[in-house]
């Protein structure tokens, strides 16, 4: 799942609007949320216009979100989902931003690296908008 948020985020970023953002954040919201397989969302996602035109390959499932950062996976799929049915595309770009800038799963194990992500991404996105628009992902 985690790999697969990434990779929806990278498509999100390029077209922050339209009607692939609004189904993109649909899946993953539904996924997030329990009411779909993550196997059931890889299905979905790859057949989304903007991913199969972006990613030759389809969609998998590869491995869990980690531990550490499931609360702020489960957070930032959910202000994706809202700001992109509010419309508010820099918002839109920014939360994709940081979503397909995160590192691959296994290097959330490392204190450091985690420390890094939240100092460069998640701290500035919150000072940006005045309020807390992600939270750190805990380390």
């Amino acid at each position: 799942m985690w790999d697969m948020i990434r990779r929806a985020a990278a498509v999100i970023r390029l077209s922050p609007s339209g009607d692939d953002p609004y189904a993109i954040t649909e899946i993953l919201h539904e996924a997030l949320g329990g009411r779909m397989t993550a196997d059931e969302a890889a299905k979905k996602l790859s057949g989304v216009r903007s991913i199969s035109a972006y990613y030759r390959d389809p969609m998998r499932y590869t491995a869990d979100i980690p531990n550490t950062a499931t609360a702020f996976a489960v957070y930032a799929v959910n202000g994706l989902y809202d700001a992109v049915r509010w419309g508010d595309t820099a918002l839109v770009q920014d939360i994709a931003y940081v979503l397909s800038s995160l590192p691959e799963r296994d290097m959330l194990r490392d204190a450091h690296t985690v420390h890094e992500i939240n100092r460069v991404y998640i701290t500035p996105l919150n000072t940006r908008y005045g309020r807390h628009i992600l939270p750190e992902i805990a380390g």
